[in-house]
């Protein structure tokens, strides 16, 4: 029978070296799953509980006495490590949820949930920076447009006239069209903020509430003058002029000229209700009142329609 050949000594030691190094490679391997650390005895135990719930009667509350029990962050982590089960999501995902429940006050007050919010403390307050900064200047055009357009309608500023017609003369709505214009067109209002600037200005140097000299003579005079001397006072110089068949903006400019008054109201003549945006584009087809009687700020309307709908009206 032959004898089985004995492996040399030098083989054993060899095959020895080689289990000892597998079984260490296997001991790493197991270590990687927990390289979060290891965690405190008082927080293992209460996640050890959370695991051992049945799944089909747990609840996140159930993780809410390892939330008290761990010191950190790096602790909760390690329990639901060592722990599977317990947690099927990494323990900050889990905390931002939970930490969120306004709900349960003992876990939002919690140590860990503080160190949370402490963690995306950083990303959270960093957003809102300027931008209340930035409004503030628009807000303020946008208030002195408001104020202004019905002013600059009334001392003959033409563009704030044109937007004054445009919204039909209705205060109310005021403060859509400034909120509009802030933010097409800010050089235009910048201008509104500068000019009621200067009128106020003027205002508080002057009595008369007018900015040019021509609409003093219409406010001066009182009205009981007329009778007493049987003429019509020299300021204004002369009454309503007839306007009929010009351009509104040409009508605007004569009933300025000849009375000193700024503020005449226009209407479409259809009846339409349309507005006069560009006040050249209108022809004036009647108005009131009639040439030659005396008026005063917005007594003049004037009847309008476009310029390619006069006809036989001029």
């Amino acid at each position: 029978m032959t004898e089985l050949a004995r492996p040399h000594r030098h083989q054993a030691v060899i095959a020895v070296t080689f289990a000892l190094i597998a079984v260490g490679l296997l001991a790493s391997c197991g270590s990687d799953n927990d390289n979060v650390g290891i965690s405190s005895e008082p927080c293992n135990a209460a996640m050890a509980e959370a695991a051992a719930v049945d799944d089909m009667r747990d609840t996140v509350e159930d993780v809410d006495p390892a939330i008290l029990a761990c010191s950190t962050i790096d602790d909760f982590a390690a329990a639901i490590a060592n722990n599977p089960g317990a947690v099927e999501v990494d323990a900050r995902t889990w905390l931002g949820n939970r930490c969120a429940d306004t709900a349960a006050p003992v876990i939002t007050q919690s140590a860990l949930c503080r160190e949370f919010a402490a963690e995306t403390a950083p990303i959270i307050v960093d957003s809102p920076s300027s931008p209340p900064v930035a409004i503030d200047p628009a807000v303020a055009s946008a208030a002195a447009c408001v104020e202004y357009i019905p002013i600059g309608a009334f001392v003959g500023d033409t563009k704030a006239s044109d937007l004054w017609n445009f919204i039909g003369q209705d205060v109310a709505a005021l403060d859509g069209l400034c909120a509009q214009l802030a933010v097409d067109d800010p050089t235009l209002i910048a201008s509104f903020a500068a000019a009621l600037d200067a009128y106020n200005e003027a205002s508080s140097n002057d009595a008369a509430p007018a900015t040019s000299s021509s609409t003093a003579p219409a406010t001066q005079p009182p009205v009981a003058e007329t009778p007493t001397t049987g003429a019509a006072p020299a300021p204004p110089p002369a009454g309503m002029p007839n306007v009929v068949c010009l351009d509104l903006q040409q009508a605007q400019n004569r009933i300025q000229a000849v009375t000193g008054v700024f503020y005449s109201r226009s209407v479409d003549a259809t009846g339409a209700g349309r507005n006069q945006i560009v006040d050249s584009n209108w022809i004036v087809v009647a108005q009131d009142p009639s040439p030659g009687t005396l008026i005063g700020e917005g007594d003049a309307i004037l009847a309008v329609v476009k310029d390619d709908e006069v006809g036989s009206l001029c």
